[in-house]
């Protein structure tokens, strides 16, 4: 078996000097913390950068759908927030196990970490908004 049917996520791609990664931690905590449509959002940035681009941004439109389909469900009061906690987790554990390796070779390879606080924001500003749009449609309604 050749090394290009090994894994179809790419370890690293030269150069990667420059290259901000997220680490397997900032992955795992906005997995678990904020929902697993984050993680795939924040992963696929990851791969994207490393030069699996069709794949990265595959993954990030897959945790945009999937995040407005949680808040879909969340506003129907049709998904219970006990599964989301154990889905978050459980992504978490993965993410942390499936980036470790892949972030380890890139940093080798003059890869920095990419801070946390940005997609922090962005994420807390966004729900700021949605709850607002939230609060304006009840007063509406």
């Amino acid at each position: 078996m050749n090394d290009s049917a090994k894994s179809e996520v790419p370890l690293v791609s030269q150069p990667m000097l420059g290259v901000r990664l997220y680490s397997p931690g900032t992955l795992a905590a906005f997995t678990a913390l904020f929902s697993l449509p984050i993680g795939f959002v924040l992963y696929g940035l990851n791969v994207r950068a490393r030069g699996g681009r069709r794949l990265g941004l595959s993954m990030v439109s897959f945790g945009v759908l999937l995040q407005v389909l949680f808040l879909l469900l969340g506003a129907r009061d049709s998904f219970p927030s006990g599964s989301l906690l154990v889905i978050g987790l459980f992504g978490a554990l993965n993410v942390y196990k499936l980036e470790s390796r892949p972030f380890a070779l890139a940093l080798t390879h003059g890869a920095t970490k990419a801070p946390w606080w940005p997609p922090a924001l962005a994420v807390l500003s966004l729900t700021a908004l949605l709850l607002a749009v939230s609060l304006a449609a009840s007063v509406l309604l």
